[in-house]
């Protein structure tokens, strides 16, 4: 049993901490600890499965993951109507979705703002916004907690075997080519 001072103690919980590599016991004995499995902490990562979710779509319907995954690689973009880096991603996701949906690339946005579908329709003409894929509304937060950590944007890769290729949180127009290879990549597996 491994016992430390106070002093050297909190250093080591803050950085072991951080990392989630080590536990402390009340007695003070540094126990170390696996890294938790996507499923553990409920959140993707890259390499691991995607996780399934079911919702409304915009303009109607239903969207199930599960049904897209094996035929499609799917595009997944999280995002919010007041989220200016959300609103600017759309530019690179219409023009990816139009320029290879044909070769089997669906683009999903996932609305973040738990807005009804009348309310996020306005919303979106009031900003000019009109993508040409899918938008399924995320109104519980059941989808968006297992993919984001509550910040807009966030854009998923996720192959036709349904492993979670990439995953980029934020968006900068410095991204574009960056997932546009990953993209086209993971089409011609």
């Amino acid at each position: 049993m491994l016992r430390l001072p106070s002093v050297f103690l909190l250093s080591f919980l803050t950085l072991a901490g951080a990392a989630g590599c080590a536990t402390v016991r009340p007695e003070g004995e540094v126990v170390p600890v696996e890294a938790p499995t996507p499923r553990e902490t409920g959140k993707v990562e890259v390499g691991q499965p995607y996780f399934d979710f079911t919702g409304p779509l915009l303009r109607g319907g239903e969207f199930s993951l599960a049904k897209a995954v094996g035929r499609q690689v799917v595009l997944l973009q999280f995002w919010g109507i007041r989220c200016g880096p959300c609103l600017q991603e759309f530019r690179l996701l219409d023009r990816l979705y139009e320029a290879y949906r044909n070769r089997g690339l669906l683009v999903l946005g996932v609305n973040t703002d738990g807005l009804d579908a009348v309310k996020l329709t306005r919303a979106m003409a009031e900003r000019g916004i009109s993508p040409s894929y899918p938008v399924m509304l995320d109104r519980e937060f059941s989808a968006a907690a297992h993919y984001t950590q509550w910040l807009v944007p966030v854009s998923v890769l996720i192959d036709r075997q349904g492993v979670v290729r990439a995953v980029h949180t934020g968006y900068k127009p410095e991204l574009d080519p960056v997932i546009e290879a990953e993209l086209v990549g993971i089409l011609e597996e």
